[in-house]
C-alpha cells in the first residue's frame, strides 16, 4: 500500500487545490504560508481567505495531533483545556487541522476542528478539506452563509488571544507581514500589509476587485460570533 505523503506535500495539493477551485469560482483569497517560520506557532501553517478565512495546521497523519497538543504542554500546567472553550466558536469554525487518510490508490485529506486536538468537547467526525477549499474559494455576497470560516478580524484576534494563552511568558513574538498575489496585465504584483484585515481592505480596493468589493459589502455580516474580549 502507498504511504501517505509527508504533511508539506499534503499541504502543497491543498493550495493548488484552492487555487484551482478559486480560478473556477473567479475569486482570488489570500494565502499567507508560515510553516516552519518564527511565525507557524502563533497563525499555523497555512491562513488562508477573503470573506470567510482559516487558519490551518497540516499533519501527515491523525496520529500526529499528539504532537500539536505536546506545544501545549506548559500552558496546560497553568490552564485546564476548557480554558479554550471560550474561543470554541471562533475555533470550530476558522481553526482546522489537515492530514491524509490512505485511500486505496488515492489519499483523502480530511479536516478536524483544532479543539479535537485537546478532546475539550465531544468528538464531531471529520470532514473532507474539499469542504474548506469551496468555502475558501466562495464568491461574497454570494447569499450563501458558511458553515466554516470566520471574518479576518475575528480570526486574527482569536490567533492572538491563542497565542497569548500558549505563551503568557513570552509576549507577542515577531510581527508577521502579509501577502496577497494578484495579476496585473501580463505580470503579477505582490501586495504586503500589517494585519489580515488590511491586506483584504487593501485587495479589495483594487479596480480588478471592484466587483467583489461591492458584494462583499452585500454580504450579511457574521452575527453569530461571541464577543471576544
Amino acid at each position: 500500500m502507498t504511504a501517505v505523503p509527508y504533511e508539506n506535500q499534503l499541504l502543497g495539493a491543498f493550495i493548488l487545490a484552492l487555487g484551482q477551485e478559486s480560478g473556477r469560482q473567479g475569486t482570488a483569497p489570500s494565502l499567507n504560508l508560515f510553516q516552519q517560520t518564527p511565525l507557524d506557532q502563533r497563525f499555523g501553517d497555512l491562513v488562508a481567505g477573503s470573506q470567510w478565512c482559516m487558519a490551518i495546521e497540516f499533519k501527515r497523519l491523525r496520529s500526529g495531533l499528539s504532537s500539536e497538543k505536546a506545544k501545549w504542554k506548559q500552558a496546560l500546567n497553568s490552564h485546564e483545556p476548557e480554558a479554550l472553550l471560550q474561543w470554541a466558536r471562533s475555533a470550530t469554525r476558522g481553526h482546522w487541522i489537515c492530514y491524509g487518510v490512505a485511500d486505496g490508490g488515492e489519499i483523502a485529506l480530511l479536516a478536524e476542528p483544532y479543539l479535537s486536538t485537546f478532546k475539550a468537547q465531544p468528538a464531531v467526525a471529520p470532514i473532507p478539506a474539499s469542504d474548506l477549499i469551496q468555502t475558501l474559494a466562495s464568491r461574497p455576497g454570494d447569499g450563501q452563509r458558511s458553515a466554516y470560516g470566520i471574518t479576518a478580524k475575528h480570526l486574527e484576534h482569536y490567533l492572538a488571544a491563542l497565542h497569548r494563552l500558549r505563551n503568557s511568558a513570552s509576549g507577542d513574538g515577531p510581527s508577521a507581514s502579509w501577502l496577497c498575489a494578484f495579476a496585473t496585465g501580463d505580470a503579477y504584483r505582490f501586495l504586503v500589509a500589517a494585519s489580515l484585515p488590511e491586506l483584504l481592505e487593501r485587495t479589495c480596493s483594487l479596480p480588478q476587485h471592484q466587483a467583489e468589493r461591492a458584494m462583499r459589502g452585500k454580504a450579511e455580516p457574521e452575527r453569530d460570533i461571541e464577543q471576544e474580549r
